[in-house]
């Protein structure tokens, strides 16, 4: 394994503490609470940017009909992915051509309807 990879016992941890820890849940509860005043936008899609293990986008799956998870470590998108079946795109998130392709990537449900 290299020096940059997660192994299953590391992601799992980071997972338990995304969930349980009270900063992780603080900020879960602010972010929430923020895009519950976008109900409109809020419901439609969804780019959850630095998703790391995907413990805010499993929450995000039941707000929005389309939920899309970005992260540059690829062991976390793909235990997610696996899980849930939801959108994953690798890429660096300080880079905004790699967020406005993610985004551009899978449209809105509104859209693709006919």
């Amino acid at each position: 394994m290299s020096k940059s990879e997660f192994g299953r016992d590391r992601l799992e941890r980071l997972h338990q503490i995304e969930g349980n820890h009270f900063w992780f849940t603080g900020r879960r509860q602010l972010v929430f609470g923020l895009l519950r005043q976008c109900p409109a936008v809020f419901s439609e899609r969804i780019l959850d940017v630095g998703c790391g293990t995907g413990t805010n986008t499993r929450a995000l799956l039941a707000q929005s009909r389309r939920t899309i998870a970005l992260d540059i470590r690829p062991e976390g998108l793909a235990q997610l992915h696996h899980e849930t079946n939801v959108p994953v795109v690798q890429a660096e998130a300080m880079m905004p051509w790699s967020v406005r392709t993610a985004w551009d990537s899978f449209p809105s449900p509104a859209s693709t309807s006919g």
